[in-house]
């Protein structure tokens, strides 16, 4: 799973492993003292664990709309 940096138009601007989670937060630092305003996109500690457990595509992203769904349920 990666960790992706986009621009507010949602174009990748950096991508890297879980593992480098530091160099992304650096690049976005780097990027919003440009006045460059990103986003970090990030898999959640769920999404994590059930990838690192071999599941498919499909049960990640069934798992995904769940969390999303439990969020908006409490919003």
């Amino acid at each position: 799973m990666n960790i992706v940096v986009t621009d507010i138009e949602n174009q990748e601007l950096f991508s890297c492993g879980i593992e480098d989670i530091d160099k992304a937060f650096q690049f976005a630092r780097q990027m919003e003292e440009m006045d460059i305003e990103v986003k970090i996109m990030a898999p959640s500690l769920p999404e994590t664990l059930i990838n690192a457990l071999g599941s498919s595509a499909e049960d990640c992203e069934k798992l995904k709309c769940a969390i999303d769904r439990e969020i908006s349920e409490h919003l």
